[in-house]
């Protein structure tokens, strides 16, 4: 069989997943570059539902180990992504190797790197984010997708020792369990992390006139903190305490993907953030990446040469981008309701408990047997057609 050379672009969680799950596949060869100085996701942690637990365990046992040795299904990122990578060659892994353009030859692609290199490949997978180079590839003919927008959001977070937190008498260690406080304006959450050493601290709000959606991140203080949660009592001013305990405590803008009509043009595709990049309203942007690592190490196992790669893309595109792009819809209506913001249920308990119940169902719900068995009839229908 034909080696095939394969590209992943980012090493984030989704990249570094299926860098893991194409290792039990000796015919494909890969390489992944990170443009930074080092393989990190952005964000405080992840927190993996029952979704992406079970695409882990597709991809292989030792993959979904990973998470149980990274410190459980709350954690730091870098600590799961550095697990995954840990079988890996290193020779494999490339970091400071920031993408500019990918050039579209006769038999491959041709990759153009900031430092002055090049590389060659078959295809390339493009995991590298928000800011995404390849995506300027796939919806060079859609320009309108290709930016990410301001969803009228943002956030203040931190992660603090498990002493401190309980000092502050924000979190109960005999009950460890993630608590969100849905209020009028704004919205609090903490969760323990790494197996309890630590405690996330969140503070999202619905935007107002005064807040500058166009930058990433703005300059937060305890007044504009406070006006955004309203009155918490003594919770919400030790809550705010511990957020503006950092050397430079900002508020985070929260952007969004623009729906894109493909997620795949030829032999190069999208996945994770560069495909549809989410709100954290339902913490569902790393379990939708790693789904996409477990359909394209799956896809990718079943390619025999360079020329079924599109056939395999274009497959995934018609199962992964419905689901992907329904739960990106669908993070944004929670966080509506999160921040009291719903029309229909404003700050009512009976209707926000009524309304938010079964909001999760179609995240949690996926059949994997039947997803990649849908995914593999695509491929043969595609394969078939080319």
């Amino acid at each position: 069989m034909t080696a095939i050379r394969i590209a992943v672009i980012g090493g984030g969680l989704g990249g570094c997943t299926l860098a893991n799950g194409l290792l039990k596949h000796p015919h494909i060869e890969f390489d992944v570059f990170e443009g930074s100085s080092a393989f990190k996701e952005q964000g405080l942690a992840v927190g993996l539902a029952t979704n992406a637990q079970s695409a882990l365990k597709k991809i292989g046992s030792d993959v979904h180990q990973s998470l149980e040795a990274a410190g459980g299904v709350a954690t730091a990122s870098t600590r799961i992504i550095m697990e995954l990578l840990k079988p890996v060659p290193k020779h494999q892994l490339h970091v400071d190797k920031k993408l500019e353009r990918i050039e579209q030859g006769a038999e491959l692609l041709t990759l153009h790197f900031a430092d002055g290199s090049t590389a060659q490949y078959h295809a390339v997978v493009g995991s590298d984010g928000i800011h995404s180079t390849v995506r300027k590839t796939v919806l060079a003919d859609h320009p309108d997708a290709i930016e990410p927008f301001f969803t009228g959001f943002w956030d203040v977070r931190t992660a603090v020792p498990i002493e401190v937190a309980k000092d502050a008498k924000i979190v109960d260690p005999a009950n460890p369990s993630e608590t969100g406080w849905v209020g009028d304006g704004g919205f609090i959450l903490h969760q323990f992390i790494n197996n309890g050493e630590l405690v996330g601290c969140i503070a999202a709000a619905a935007a107002d006139e005064s807040y500058d959606g166009t930058q990433w991140r703005n300059p937060v203080t305890k007044e504009k903190l406070a006006k955004a949660l309203g009155d918490r009592g003594e919770f919400g001013e030790s809550m705010i305490k511990i957020l503006l305990d950092q050397p430079e405590p900002f508020a985070f803008s929260q952007y969004e993907s623009a729906k894109a009509p493909t997620y795949s043009k030829g032999p190069v595709c999208l996945m994770g953030d560069a495909a549809h990049a989410m709100t954290p309203w339902q913490g569902s942007g790393a379990g939708t990446s790693i789904e996409d690592a477990m359909t394209l190490e799956f896809l990718l196992g079943k390619v025999t040469s360079p020329s079924q790669i599109p056939a395999a893309f274009r497959a995934y595109d018609e199962i992964r981008r419905p689901r992907t792009q329904k739960v990106v819809e669908s993070s944004r209506e929670v966080g509506a309701a999160f921040c009291g913001k719903d029309r229909e249920m404003g700050v009512d308990v009976q209707k926000l408990s009524a309304g938010l119940q079964r909001k999760w169902d179609h995240i949690w719900s996926l059949d994997m047997d039947q997803h990649l068995a849908d995914t593999s009839a695509a491929f043969e229908r595609f394969k078939d057609k080319a």
